[in-house]
């Protein structure tokens, strides 16, 4: 992407700045010229994008989210505060967190003069139990997790916003992104878990019976899209963002032992509730308004995942053995 010409750089406010997929947006933004100010809990990170203002706090902190959207003409909303597997547990605290405070981020927006507003939704959950084929954006919102109705009451505030207030809303309704840095830790994010684990030799627990289809894209499309909706100025403002195809998490563990090969311990244990059985997205509006198709297959982006778990579990092996840093190899 070329960058603007200096003294004319907008201000780009990433809300959730740190996280796997804020990190991708932020040096995308970067490359792209921008000036970059990322609100995240954490802050700034151990390993910060250089170009990027890290702020420190939380969606529901008024005066934090006023102070990284000063200036700002576009504002990047990933904040999440909860998980669809948790999101009922506490709905009146997740309604605060999550929608209140967006109210009130969009508020904040109109008061800064932001131009636009974009919002990374879920297309995993808004949609709830469809039929198996893919999920075009206009088709029925019926969510089953809270999580899934909380996306929906933003993105339809974000409308009414757009309707009274001039700002510019886009909502991109993500399927499951998956890459070499996310954190397999982490409660979600199937791939980087099972992979992760698969190669430390750790068995892999999987809810339900394997049967679960989802849609699973590589971050690094993903990225993509961002710079072109950055700039998209057509009628639409939601769009669905995947691979169009799916995947079982059979599958995808068929593909992770294939790359390995080797066996791999997996054990399977109840469903749960918030999980629908089927869920892949219709991208063809992406390629229509904005030129956007994923790239990268299934198999090519998990033997990526694989090669990458497979390095750091080699360089974490030198650390044990030697308590020297690994060295450079050419």
């Amino acid at each position: 992407m070329n960058e603007e010409p200096s003294g004319s750089k907008s201000i780009c406010a990433v809300i959730g700045g740190t996280g796997f997929i804020g990190r991708h947006l932020c040096e995308t933004l970067v490359d792209a010229g921008k000036i970059v100010r990322s609100l995240s809990r954490r802050g700034k990170p151990e390993n910060p994008i250089r170009g990027v203002e890290y702020l420190a706090g939380r969606l529901a902190d008024e005066r934090a989210v006023r102070q990284s959207l000063q200036g700002a003409s576009t504002v990047w909303h990933l904040a999440s505060a909860t998980l669809p597997a948790s999101s009922l547990a506490d709905s009146l605290a997740a309604l605060q967190q999550e929608v209140a405070a967006t109210v009130r981020l969009c508020e904040i927006a109109r008061d800064e003069g932001a131009e636009r507003l974009i919002f990374a939704s879920s297309g995993g959950t808004v949609y709830g139990v469809t039929d198996p084929q893919p999920i075009p954006e206009d088709h029925l919102k019926n969510p089953i997790s809270a999580y899934g109705v909380q996306k929906v009451a933003i993105e339809m505030y974000l409308q009414l916003f757009e309707r009274i207030s001039g700002f510019k809303s886009f909502v991109l309704r993500m399927g499951n992104p998956y890459g070499e840095d996310q954190d397999w830790n982490r409660p979600f994010g199937a791939i980087a878990n099972f992979v992760n684990r698969a190669v430390r030799g750790l068995g892999i627990e999987v809810w339900g019976d394997g049967t679960v289809v989802r849609d699973y894209f590589h971050v690094e499309d993903l990225t993509d899209i961002f710079g072109r909706i950055d700039t998209y100025n057509g009628p639409y403002r939601t769009f669905n963002v995947g691979s169009g195809e799916g995947a079982s998490l059979k599958q995808v563990l068929n593909i992770i032992e294939a790359h390995l090969h080797t066996p791999l311990n997996v054990s399977y244990s109840v469903s749960r509730l918030e999980d629908v059985p089927y869920n892949v997205l219709k991208i063809e509006r992406a390629g229509k308004e904005l030129g956007w198709t994923p790239r990268i297959s299934l198999h090519a982006g998990i033997r990526r995942v694989l090669n990458s778990a497979l390095r750091n579990r080699e360089m974490r092996e030198v650390l044990l053995d030697t308590g020297d840093p690994p060295q450079r190899r050419s």
